[in-house]
Formats: C-alpha cells, structure tokens, sequence
C-alpha cells in the first residue's frame, strides 16, 4: 500500500520564527519540500538543513529544531483546544497520528 492511499498520516509543521508557515499531513504535499542546494526533494529532515517550498523557491529556511509531539493513544484527544503552533493546513485533510514539529529561520 502506498502511504498517500493510508487514511492516517504524521501531521508535519513548518514553523518560521516570525510564525509563518504550513502544515499538512498529505504525503504528496512533502514533494513540494526541495534542498537548497540541489533543488531536489528532500526524503529526511534535520537540524541545518536549508529548503526551499516549491512553488516559491527564492526563500531559503534554515531547520533549527525538530520535535515529535502529541503521542496520544487516541487521535480524538489531538482535536482538543487550539494548537498554536499550527499553520494554514495544505493538501488533502487527513487525520493524523502524532506531529513532528520543524521551526526554521528564513535566511534569504
């Protein structure tokens, strides 16, 4: 099975540290998420690493910190309040099963 058909998916959230940014828990969305340097797309994520978003590829962010947060036993506790470290969401809506958390600096 291919992870785009799974009904469930890891939330990811690109913070910028002026609190932009975009959150999306659609594995096809991850393809818009390119190096840098190569401008190809990026299949690992870590700390120092610079990407572009496609379509808007003249801003560069830096990863400064990535965190796992809500690991919940049951995905209904995740819909609880107001997560303010959440973005406008992108792709296709899913439920998700925990969120990895990426703040980055903008450095051009």
């Amino acid at each position: 099975m291919k992870i785009s058909e799974l009904p469930y998916y890891v939330k990811f959230v690109f913070l910028c540290e002026d609190d932009t940014g975009y959150s999306t828990a659609d594995f096809n969305m991850l393809s818009l998420i390119q190096d840098a340097a190569s401008g190809k797309r990026v299949y690992e994520l870590e700390v120092g690493q610079r990407l572009i978003f496609e379509p808007q590829s003249d801003k560069i962010y830096r990863i400064t910190n990535i965190a796992v947060k809500h690991l919940f036993e049951d995905t209904k506790d995740m819909l609880l309040g107001v997560d303010l470290e959440d973005c406008s969401m992108q792709g296709a809506p899913k439920e998700w099963l925990l969120k990895i958390l990426v703040r980055m600096k903008l450095e051009k």
